[in-house]
């Protein structure tokens, strides 16, 4: 994957320099040479569509909320570093997402379960499955999100 960093404005670079330092110090360098490879963007909405947070898998982008963000510009030091452990966290968790592959893995097994279903990126057209197959194929869905997370 390229330094993809076009989209990133100075906030989005300023709060990836810190989480790459807090992980570094915490032990996680992997987790942090990893995150110098996406790019950041502290922001609600992505392709017009809104998230919380999320690893992009086919451009490298990682989304943060700016809401898990409120902390780390803190004056109280315990807030500030309360809110730098939580995003380290988070961010390990959206990283294992796009490292482990979930989406692609799992979209395979779907178009393998369900070869009527088409599947383009990570959008997912139903028109083609019957009613019975649509559950099915809601219910898969929304057990995978738990069991990825």
């Amino acid at each position: 994957m390229n330094n993809i960093k076009e989209g990133m404005n100075a906030r989005d670079r300023e709060v990836r320099t810190r989480i790459i330092q807090k992980l570094g110090e915490d032990g996680y360098a992997t987790y942090a040479d990893r995150l110098k490879e996406f790019e950041f963007l502290v922001t609600d909405f992505y392709r017009g569509q809104r998230i919380d947070t999320a690893a992009m898998f086919d451009d490298g982008t990682l989304c943060i909320s700016p809401n898990f963000i409120v902390g780390i510009d803190s004056a109280d030091e315990k807030v500030k570093n309360k809110c730098l452990d939580q995003l380290s966290v988070l961010v390990r968790h959206e990283l294992l997402h796009y490292l482990l592959a979930h989406i692609i893995r799992f979209l395979e097994y779907l178009h393998k379960k369900f070869p009527n279903l088409v599947i383009k990126g990570e959008q997912i057209d139903f028109s083609k499955l019957t009613p019975d197959e649509i559950v099915e194929v809601h219910a898969i869905l929304a057990a995978n999100n738990q069991a990825a997370d």
